[in-house]
């Protein structure tokens, strides 16, 4: 098991700073581990684009393909579960504890993270086959 000490720093988030508990959850464990597991996050989503969905995001103009990846990432519930489980997979029996209390606001967040950390990278999405 993953300890939160083993995470990376995010010079940017300043600790303390937070406005309520679900946002000092945010920045003290989800940002850390998205930010450690960025590189499969674009792994599983190129898998998830290029064999679910047949590769059909190369195929579609560089100016409807982040309607495209935000179609994927609100309509394909098997892969949200998936990244749901990888990011899961990190916490530590007590950051489950509060997750389990607060999940709905916390998969919220994940999935607004991970969308922009998506977008963000379209770059190094690679065809997978």
């Amino acid at each position: 098991m993953q300890t939160s000490n083993q995470r990376p720093e995010i010079s940017s988030i300043q600790n303390g700073a937070e406005s309520n508990p679900i946002e000092a959850f945010q920045n003290q464990c989800l940002r850390p581990i998205i930010k450690q597991i960025h590189h499969q996050i674009l792994f599983h989503f190129s898998i998830c684009i290029s064999l679910k969905h047949k590769g059909k995001y190369f195929e579609t103009p560089e100016d409807q393909k982040a309607n495209y990846i935000l179609k994927v990432l609100n309509t394909d519930q098997n892969y949200k579960l998936e990244l749901k489980g990888m990011i899961l997979g990190h916490f530590t029996e007590q950051e489950f504890q509060i997750y389990a209390n607060n999940y709905k606001k916390i998969d919220k967040r994940i999935f607004s993270i991970v969308t922009e950390r998506i977008l963000t990278n379209q770059q190094d999405l690679k065809k997978i086959y």
